[in-house]
Parts: structure tokens; sequence; C-alpha cells
């Protein structure tokens, strides 16, 4: 198991929580639109009380979907939690572990330097995947 493996797992699963979810979203929005058309060509024609009625239900389905929209957004952030939260914690554990081993004072990615520093900068990449890869592998072990 590589880094992006790991990494990527967690993304695929992450995007089809996320896309089988909007895709119920979706589906109950259109549902309600229909009924709100239909209700809409026949309001004229309803008595009193059956307009009552449908109003009543499309706001009730409304107020589900609103509901539905939270309960998922809500979902999705615990499961990003737990699938990236291990990682990132691993990923902060090898970047610790990295400065203990080579006595670095700072920490940064490539894009945070300056072109006239990175010449001078180590490049600690390759470790810093191994490590994090040691690290998901003791993890998975343990899980």
């Amino acid at each position: 198991m590589n880094d992006s493996t790991i990494w990527f797992a967690a993304k695929r699963t992450v995007q089809n929580f996320q896309t089988e979810s909007e895709s119920k979203l979706s589906e109950m929005e259109k549902k309600i639109r229909a009924g709100e058309e239909k209700y809409a060509n026949s309001k004229d024609s309803l008595r009193e009380n059956e307009r009552t009625e449908t109003e009543r239900k499309l706001n009730e389905q409304k107020q589900i979907l609103d509901s539905k929209r939270q309960e998922f957004a809500m979902d999705l952030e615990i499961l990003q939690e737990r699938l990236y939260g291990p990682i990132l914690s691993n990923m902060r554990r090898a970047i610790q572990t990295l400065i203990e081993k080579f006595k670095l004072s700072a920490f940064v990615t490539t894009e945070r330097l300056s072109e006239r520093d990175k010449p001078n900068a180590l490049n600690l990449t390759q470790e810093l995947i191994a490590e994090v890869i040691r690290l998901e592998k003791l993890r998975i072990v343990v899980d």
C-alpha cells in the first residue's frame, strides 16, 4: 500500500458518499418540484381544504429536504474526519519525526519557499511519504 492508495481510497469513499447523497437530494427536489407544478396547475379546481392540505404536504416535504441536507452535511463532515483525520495525524507525526531525525528548525512545502531558497532546501518528500506509509501500516494493523 503506498501513500496515494491510502489517501485516494479515503477520497474515493468520500466522493462516493457525496455523489450518492447529492443524487438522493436531487431526486427529492425533483419530486417536490413535480408536486408544486401539479399543484399550481390544479390549484384553481381544488377546494379550500384540499389546497390547504396540499400546501401543508409540500411545505412538510421541503422541511424534510432541508433536514436531509443538514444531515448529509454533518455525515459528510464526520466521514471526512474519520477517514482523513488519522491520515493527517500520521502526516503531522511523520513531519515531527523528520524534524527530529534531521534536526531541522523548519519544515515547509516547496510552494512556501522562495526561488532563491529552493536550491538550498533539503527535499524530504520521499522520506515523508515512507514515514506516513509506515505509520499508516501500523494504524491499519491496530485498527
